[in-house]
């Protein structure tokens, strides 16, 4: 017979779920973001405002802090095994994997800002670099976005000789991400 220590269940369960959780918040803002085609450079810092805005407010201490403002220090004090277990399931060590994965989550969406930052040919080699790591549509709105502000910037219509190189640097995308694929399901 298998006892199971209910706090460490309860704990664990908390940890996966909010890992879960992060994961989704994180992969929703990327997916936010790849959905806006036309912004300035200003707009574009205005989103690493908003994602580091973001992470500061998940970060473990500052929901520990909302938790323990909203409970009434009174109910905390006479249930110390509650708040021992809030405590231990937020309040993460440098090393903890919660941490990790907002750490990650966070650099995965802010690589994607700054990649809107990048010329075409650099903008290309990174989407090639992170092929595996972003959706076939994020990296297209990433080559969408690029010629959208390039052409703002430099003339008000699109010329046909950009339109072409929009064209390919498209087809070259979906190929790079048709081979990953096919890479992927081969297991090589």
């Amino acid at each position: 017979e298998v006892v199971v220590s209910t706090s460490s269940t309860t704990h664990s369960l908390h940890s996966i779920a909010w890992n879960h959780i992060l994961q989704a918040s994180y992969m929703t803002i990327l997916h936010g973001f790849s959905l806006i085609l036309t912004c300035s450079t200003e707009g574009r810092a205005l989103m690493s405002m908003d994602l580091a805005a973001y992470s500061a407010g998940i970060s473990s201490e500052s929901v520990m802090e909302r938790i323990l403002r909203k409970r009434e220090m009174k109910d905390l004090r006479e249930n110390e095994e509650s708040r021992a277990c809030v405590s231990q399931m937020l309040v993460a060590s440098p090393g903890d994997f919660v941490m990790d994965v907002q750490r990650a989550g966070m650099q995965h969406v802010d690589a994607y800002i700054k990649a809107f930052y990048f010329g075409e040919e650099d903008l290309m080699s990174w989407i090639n670099e992170n092929c595996g790591s972003y959706k076939l549509g994020q990296s297209l709105a990433l080559i969408m976005s690029s010629s959208s502000n390039s052409e703002l910037s430099s003339s008000s219509s699109r010329s046909k000789i950009q339109q072409q190189r929009v064209q390919l640097m498209v087809e070259q995308v979906k190929n790079l991400y048709q081979q990953f694929e096919g890479t992927e399901m081969n297991g090589s």
